[in-house]
């Protein structure tokens, strides 16, 4: 949990490590707890767990963007932990792998142009 203390690593669309990985304040580092970050290291059960995610993501229909934790279990199944619909640090997704939208960015600013904005407030008290 990068936002209480964590790291957040950059993941490519093929399931490869970015090399690195930042904490809260934006600190940067290649190795945590003496295991390295290589580049282009392949995730465990990426496709899994890319799948699954799919899957689950189409049962909120209504939801902009989602935040899906998910575990790998030492037989090497997947474990979904918790869907985040909001607060989902945007700023980590982007430090560790650069815009959020990447290639949907203009889809996103045509729709958002094309329709009415609406707003959530989340308090927390």
């Amino acid at each position: 949990n990068q936002a209480s203390g964590g790291y957040a690593c950059g993941v490519s669309q093929e399931g490869l490590l970015t090399g690195f990985c930042v904490t809260k304040n934006g600190g940067k580092h290649n190795l945590i707890n003496n295991v390295s970050l290589e580049k282009g290291t392949k995730l465990v059960a990426f496709e899994d767990v890319t799948s699954r995610a799919k899957e689950i993501a189409s049962k909120f229909p209504y939801a902009r963007l989602l935040g899906l934790d998910f575990c790998v279990t030492e037989g090497g199944g997947t474990k979904l932990i918790e869907v985040n619909c909001v607060n989902n640090e945007i700023n980590f997704y982007q430090m560790c792998n650069g815009p959020l939208f990447g290639n949907f960015t203009e889809e996103v600013i045509l729709f958002a142009s094309e329709n009415k904005t609406s707003y959530c407030f989340d308090f927390n008290l």
